[in-house]
């Protein structure tokens, strides 16, 4: 599944999320959804970072994020036959 992050989630979102996520799921923060990058510290499948919107918010990817542009987005969502919004 494809976890779709916009918004700065709570504590409580984020622990359900990463509750939920399997092995084989990514998640991708984009829009105000790239501030919640420092709360996914042990993360258990692949976290991505819109690099563009990052780079808005004068953010700095954490080591644990792989940086995305809108091509690699098109590819997870193929990739990914179901996706969730958050």
């Amino acid at each position: 599944m494809l976890h779709i992050i916009q918004t700065h989630l709570s504590q409580a979102d984020l622990a359900r999320l990463l509750e939920l996520a399997q092995e084989d799921d990514a998640i991708v923060l984009m829009d105000d959804g790239v501030y919640n990058q420092n709360q996914l510290t042990k993360p258990h499948c692949s976290i991505y970072v819109m690099q563009s919107h990052n780079e808005m918010r004068g953010l700095v990817a954490k080591q644990s994020t792989k940086p995305l542009d809108m091509a690699g987005l098109v590819k997870l969502t193929t990739n990914h036959t179901n996706s969730v919004s958050w």
